[in-house]
């Protein structure tokens, strides 16, 4: 318990050590690609470009569609692609077998922004 002026400072405080740690884990973002996107044709053209939450909701359905062998859209359902702007498990699966990457385009711009401003 304090007056209002100490208050207002620590809360100040912790909101800029939280900008800070928000601005790091976009920076990390742009910087840094996992070692598991690294080198595989599929991610080659998104490293540094998307965010990692992003290249993570891909890889998972990437497994989903390694598991299933999903390629019909019936099937897929296509949630991914609907819901997140992100490939689903028939367009992933379509990409492995012709040994083609994903495009900038094919994912929605909201994952394209890696900075504050």
């Amino acid at each position: 318990m304090s007056d209002l002026g100490t208050c207002w400072e620590k809360i100040h405080d912790m909101l800029v050590l939280q900008f800070t740690a928000i601005r790091t884990s976009f920076g990390h973002s742009v910087t840094v690609l996992e070692h598991r996107f690294k080198d595989v044709t599929l991610y080659s053209g998104l490293g540094g470009h998307v965010s990692r939450y992003a290249l993570d909701n891909i890889a998972l359905e990437e497994s989903h569609c390694r598991e299933t062998l999903c390629m019909d859209k019936k099937i897929c359902g296509c949630v991914q692609r609907t819901s997140y702007g992100l490939p689903c498990a028939c367009q992933i699966a379509t990409k492995i077998l012709e040994d083609k990457s994903i495009l900038l385009d094919e994912i929605h711009h909201h994952w394209h922004r890696l900075c504050m401003g």
